[in-house]
């Protein structure tokens, strides 16, 4: 037989911000895909620009990154404090990630938050 996806259901990212569903309290849950790149050591942060931040219920995190004309892709159990990357904190302001690396690493966060305005 055929495999066949049925296109109303797919999900679609976006880096900007939308409504994907509710809360077990009924507030809208949003989304928002972060991207961004990183060079240096130590802890560093990238403003995600997201207004009235409440509580964050998920996040995804890809990291990649290009060495020697070779590209590497990892997702991350994103606070796996061993590793040479990973998310320190999301604050209401910023991605604080911790970085030690020579070379500029991209990254892609999917992030699904609450608000305080809701």
């Amino acid at each position: 037989g055929s495999f066949w996806v049925n296109d109303d259901n797919l999900h679609e990212y976006s880096t900007e911000e939308k409504v994907v569903g509710k809360w077990i309290d009924g507030k809208p849950i949003y989304e928002k895909v972060i991207s961004f790149s990183l060079s240096g050591n130590g802890n560093l942060s990238y403003p995600h620009n997201i207004e009235n931040l409440k509580n964050i219920h998920f996040i995804s995190m890809l990291h990649s990154a290009t060495e020697n004309g070779i590209k590497t892709i990892r997702t991350y159990v994103p606070w796996y404090n061993n590793a040479s990357v990973y998310l320190d904190e999301i604050t209401n302001t910023d991605i604080l990630i911790y970085h030690i690396s020579n070379r500029t690493e991209f990254y892609e966060i999917v992030l699904r938050y609450t608000k305080t305005t809701d």
